[in-house]
């Protein structure tokens, strides 16, 4: 639930919430559980701030629910963590000894907001609820980025999830020390972008981002795209063109959107979690990190950027190794770039009638589920290009629907089904012996079967005599 939804209610939640806990004085939930609580949101976790002892307290609040006590991280910093069924349960000491220190230690105000367990009242000493119910994200201290500078991120993630704009000096703030961000360990910057990607809003918070430096400081390979000027069919820089094409990306995934976008979304919508939907606006963000290093002019003038997809591929695993990222996740970031060019080329055959159904058939082998990422990512891409929708841009968004459409009601069903030879049919029936030929052979005969081209044993089996007796080498 977002705070633009209704108005803050009354405390009502908050004390519903307090039959979960044992009622002991000097217990208050804390940050991010009592914000979601009063915006009528269930919270992931909750963090609770314990005056006494937090091992003694997360030791009842596990008999209480059947869980038991986790000790997490160092002596210093050390919290106490419960998981009950559904429930996530953090136990920690007051920092400063009092809880209105403690919520005048923490980031921004909408998240130093408590509740008295015991007392059964909200202690905000910073004002959190009066900027919660005006969608503000205010920092509690000025020094509140210096202490942790992965607070200005979070800013933005906080401004995106809840639709909250940032106040000016707390902007001003993040603006005055980007660079810090780069002392964050590279997994905790990987964690904040990849929970901020995923809402409506993102790109309005990209765009913020790099206007502060922010961005930039965290990806620099970003920055020379705002000087990348590009070809006849390109209305802006890259820079431009990398956030228009991230916003058309959004209405694309966005199911009220009318029209092509739509019709697209109700072919692809099923593959879309929240983390696979924020991986490929990410993916369309670095798409053409490339271009400034394969810019070219030609004689006549003309601006090329050859092989820019695969140089930009290879800078994003640059990005990667140095965020953290996952190798699942690497490799989704790795080949979608790589790919994004291929519906673009098929389409151009398209229109040339010259596409066979070989070539679209290998263009799915090749993707595998992957594909209709691609085609969402092409199809944005596309319409990042121009300021105002062309013909060709309806054209290419129909054809994208066409290929997904394709996927799923021809290529998925028949790819499901057993090959029609293996290597031991190739011994058997041919004398061959076993080498990287078979690997050729099968993928060739696989090819043909999943374009239509044969559908049964006799008809692969001539397929490969055809293929021996010309001496060709076999293609995919």
């Amino acid at each position: 639930m977002q705070p633009s939804d209704r108005k803050i209610p009354t405390d009502n939640r908050l004390r519903e919430s307090a039959r979960l806990f044992p009622p002991e004085k000097g217990v208050f939930l804390v940050g991010g559980c009592v914000r979601d609580l009063l915006i009528g949101r269930p919270p992931a976790d909750y963090d609770l701030a314990v005056a006494g002892d937090p091992a003694a307290y997360a030791g009842q609040l596990a008999q209480k629910h059947g869980g038991r006590p986790v000790a997490i991280g160092p002596e210093r910093h050390r919290i106490f963590r419960v998981t009950a069924g559904d429930r996530l349960f953090d136990v920690s000491p007051l920092a400063g000894g009092t809880i209105t220190a403690d919520l005048k230690a923490r980031d921004f105000t909408i998240d130093a907001i408590a509740f008295d367990l015991a007392g059964q009242v909200v202690v905000d000493p910073e004002n959190g609820r009066a900027d919660l119910e005006n969608r503000v994200i205010r920092m509690v201290a000025p020094d509140a980025f210096r202490k942790d500078p992965l607070r200005q991120l979070r800013a933005f993630r906080l401004g995106t999830q809840f639709r909250c704009r940032i106040e000016t000096q707390t902007l001003l703030a993040i603006k005055s020390g980007t660079a810090d961000i780069r002392l964050c360990a590279g997994e905790r910057v990987r964690a904040e972008l990849l929970k901020m990607l995923p809402f409506k809003g993102a790109v309005d918070a990209l765009a913020r981002m790099a206007e502060c430096g922010l961005l930039f400081a965290i990806i620099p390979e970003l920055a020379p795209l705002q000087a990348c000027r590009q070809n006849t069919h390109h209305q802006f820089d890259a820079w431009t063109h990398t956030l228009a094409a991230v916003g058309h990306l959004e209405g694309l995934i966005d199911p009220g959107l009318a029209g092509a976008g739509r019709n697209l979304l109700g072919q692809a919508a099923a593959l879309y979690s929240r983390g696979r939907a924020g991986l490929l606006k990410l993916a369309l963000l670095l798409h053409d990190l490339g271009k400034p290093a394969t810019r070219s002019v030609d004689a006549a003038g003309r601006v090329h950027f050859y092989g820019h997809e695969h140089r930009g591929a290879d800078i994003s695993e640059d990005i990667c190794r140095r965020l953290k990222f996952s190798r699942r996740e690497t490799r989704y970031l790795y080949g979608i770039i790589r790919r994004h060019l291929r519906p673009l080329l098929l389409f151009n055959l398209y229109t040339e009638n010259r596409l066979s159904d070989r070539a679209v058939t290998r263009f799915f082998v090749q993707c595998g589920t992957w594909m209709p990422d691609i085609l969402l990512h092409a199809a944005a891409d596309f319409a990042g290009k121009q300021a105002e929708p062309k013909a060709d841009l309806e054209a290419f968004t129909s054809f994208t629907v066409d290929l997904i459409d394709r996927y799923r009601n021809i290529h998925a069903p028949r790819a499901a089904k057993p090959g029609l030879l293996t290597g031991r049919d190739l011994i058997t029936a041919f004398g061959l012996t076993p080498s990287p030929l078979f690997k050729k052979i099968l993928a060739r005969v696989e090819t043909a079967r999943l374009a239509g081209e044969i559908s049964d044993r006799q008809q692969a089996l001539d397929l490969v005599r055809r293929m021996l007796d010309r001496r060709d080498t076999p293609q995919s």
